[in-house]
C-alpha cells in the first residue's frame, strides 16, 4: 500500500476564501489608483500646454490657439482649438483676445474634465467638472 497524502476539501476552500477576501480588499484601492493616475496625466498635460503657451507668449506677446504653433513648442501633446473637452489625450486651447483670457483644458480617461485659466497674467486658476462643460463657465480656484 502507498501512503497518499493531500489537502482536504475544507483546507482548499479556506485558502480560496482567504484569497478572495484579500482581492476584495485590494480591488478598490487599485481602481482608485488608476483613476487618480488618469486625472494626474490630464492635469500634467494641461500644465505642460500652459507652459508652452507661456513660452509662445514670451516670444510674441500674445497667446495662440493654433495647434501647429503649439506642437512646434511641445510636440508630446496633441492640441485642439476649442473650449469644451470632448475626447481624452488632447489639450484644448481657448483664448479671449479682448480680455486676454487663456483657457487650457483636457478630459482624463476617468471622464472628468480639468481646466486651467489665466486672465491677463494674474496667475493660473484651476477647475474640474465631471460633466465636462464649457471652460468659460467653470468655477475657478487657486488649486485643483
Amino acid at each position: 500500500m502507498r501512503n497518499e497524502r493531500g489537502f482536504t476539501l475544507i483546507e482548499l476552500m479556506t485558502v480560496i476564501l482567504i484569497i478572495a477576501v484579500l482581492i476584495l480588499l485590494a480591488l478598490p484601492t487599485f481602481l482608485g489608483t488608476r483613476v487618480r493616475a488618469w486625472d494626474r496625466a490630464a492635469q500634467s498635460d494641461i500644465r505642460n500646454a500652459f507652459a508652452a503657451e507661456r513660452a509662445y507668449y514670451s516670444d510674441t506677446l500674445t497667446y495662440t490657439t493654433v495647434p501647429a504653433e503649439m506642437t512646434a513648442i511641445e510636440a508630446a501633446i496633441t492640441y485642439v482649438d476649442g473650449d469644451t473637452p470632448l475626447v481624452t489625450d488632447v489639450a484644448y486651447l481657448h483664448h479671449h483676445v479682448l480680455t486676454n483670457e487663456l483657457f487650457v483644458s483636457a478630459m482624463s480617461s476617468s471622464g472628468t474634465c480639468w481646466y486651467l485659466r489665466e486672465i491677463d497674467g494674474r496667475g493660473a486658476e484651476f477647475a474640474s467638472d465631471p460633466a465636462c462643460g464649457v471652460a468659460d463657465i467653470q468655477v475657478y480656484t487657486r488649486r485643483w
